[in-house]
């Protein structure tokens, strides 16, 4: 079999979309409130030592999250009013690289259910500076990254 090889260039995260009860008539769309993003997972490894294969090892279970930074506002829309009715809620959940196209090979939408994780009332890193509060959504169960359309959110796109 011939190589194959990674491409060079890069991607750059200018306009993603989260959007949290997708699902739902009233869904909850973070884009310009994100900071930044990250698709995190903790896999363990399982004991599979036999005879033949000493201390040998496979893949075990993965649990994954998106981890977010949001700009933190109150008020009708801020974020703090907006996700504290989820808390500990478990909701839908679609990320699109890029929110301003339509999903593509070059542009993976990232799908499935996650818990909305509590919300902090305040978090203040200093005098007079605006707040940026870290969550992280746990995804429950496998999720499903799709290149091909239409986007499991198909409202990605039709947000300003």
């Amino acid at each position: 079999m011939p190589a194959i090889a990674i491409t060079k260039v890069g991607t750059r995260l200018d306009a993603p979309s989260l959007v949290l009860r997708h699902d739902q008539t009233d869904p909850i769309h973070l884009i310009c409130a994100l900071r930044k993003a990250d698709n995190t997972g903790d896999q363990t490894f399982e004991d599979v030592e036999t005879f033949c294969a000493e201390g040998a090892e496979a893949p075990g279970s993965t649990k994954q999250a998106l981890d977010v930074e949001v700009l933190w506002s109150y008020g009708a829309t801020g974020a703090y009013n907006v996700l504290k009715p989820f808390e500990n809620q478990l909701v839908s959940f679609a990320f699109l690289i890029n929110g301003g196209n339509a999903v593509a090979v070059g542009n993976p939408e990232l799908s499935g259910n996650c818990y909305v994780p509590f919300i902090p009332f305040v978090r203040a890193d200093g005098v007079k500076k605006y707040m940026y509060v870290p969550l992280s959504f746990k995804i429950n169960g496998t999720p499903v990254s799709t290149t091909v359309a239409p986007a499991v959110y198909a409202g990605h796109t039709g947000i300003s």
